[in-house]
Order: C-alpha cells, then structure tokens, then sequence
C-alpha cells in the first residue's frame, strides 16, 4: 500500500503509471491510497478495475440496495457493526472467524422479509463474505462519506486501458468474459 503512495509522489513531468487492478486489500492504508490517486489528477497515473475493485463494489451497492430494509436488519446490522469494531485490521483468523460465522447465521436467519428483500440480503451477506475473506474488512470501518468516496472513485475505473497499437492493460484476474466484453462494448480508456 505504502508502495503506491510513494511511487505517486515520485512520478517526474512526463512518466506514466499504470496500476492493473488491486488498489487495495493488501495491508492497512486502503482509505490512503484512493485518496492519493485521487488527489494526483493532474500526474499520468491509469488504473484498471480488478476483482478487489469489484467485490468492494458489490459490497457497497448492494449496502446501498438493503438501505430500505436497514431498519428491519437493524440488530442484525448492530451485531455485525459490534463484530467489526472490536476486530482488529487487518483482520486476524479469529476475528474473521467470528465475522464469517455471522454472515452464516444470516444465512438461516428466517425473518419476514419478500422473495426480492431475501436475494438482496443474501447478495449483501455473500459479498461481505467474500470481500473479508480477501482482505477487505477495511470496507465495514468507513464512514458514509468515505463509502461514497470509495465508490465514486472505483466505480469509474475502466476495465480496459488501450494504450496503443496490440497493447492493453487489463487486471489479471478479470471477473468475468462477459464483464470484459460489457467493458469493450461500453468503451475503453484510451491513452496515447
């Protein structure tokens, strides 16, 4: 993570830095890292959407799907906010343990919710999971504001960078065939 950082203030008039996916999950400056790209729009830095980027993504969508429903998650939502303020991040084995057998229990949980409310929150409890298990607990200690940070930051990064002639930058682990060709159909980044 401090990697990034310090390869961006290094970057002279005239170099280019090319990131292929996985801004974060990789220790415990996460939040530090989207601001810095953030904050050097004007450096040539391109990055390319990954896995990390997208399970973030899913997380926070579908957080955002369940908002109608949150009151009636809200001890469930307590329970799990209690879960991740006492763990430690990166998470320890314990911790995630503990955070993972939770997203299970959800799972038996049988309260009267609609078919459509059920598939949104099991959506919702599966990318928890998933991202947890990929080192992204980071996510579930942000504040609002810094969600939508995070949000409007990764969700405009491209699958694709083509930057010129047979050469591409895609992340190596792309999520799908079908997200690939979304992301040619849709347009790609360009640079020259």
């Amino acid at each position: 993570a401090a990697f990034i950082v310090d390869e961006i203030a290094r970057l002279n008039a005239g170099d280019r830095l090319f990131i292929c996916g996985d801004l974060t999950d990789r220790g415990p400056d996460n939040l530090k890292i989207i601001d810095a790209l953030m904050a050097a729009q004007d450096k040539e830095i391109y990055c390319v959407r990954g896995n990390h980027e997208d399970l973030v993504l899913d997380v926070l969508n579908h957080r955002r799907a369940c908002s109608s429903m949150m009151d009636a998650m809200g001890d469930e939502l307590k329970q799990w906010e209690e879960i991740v303020n006492k763990s430690p991040y990166p998470l320890t084995q314990d911790s995630s343990r503990k955070l993972l057998d939770f997203v299970d229990a959800r799972h038996a949980n049988s309260k009267d919710f609609t078919p459509a409310e059920k598939r949104l929150q099991t959506k919702f409890w599966d990318s928890a999971a998933l991202l947890l298990q990929n080192g992204g607990g980071w996510v579930f200690k942000l504040a609002p504001e810094e969600c939508q940070r995070v949000h409007g930051y990764m969700s405009k990064l491209p699958y694709v960078i083509h930057v010129g002639g047979e050469f591409n930058i895609v992340h190596a682990a792309m999520p799908s065939y079908e997200n690939l060709l979304a992301a040619l159909e849709a347009g790609f980044e360009k640079k020259q």
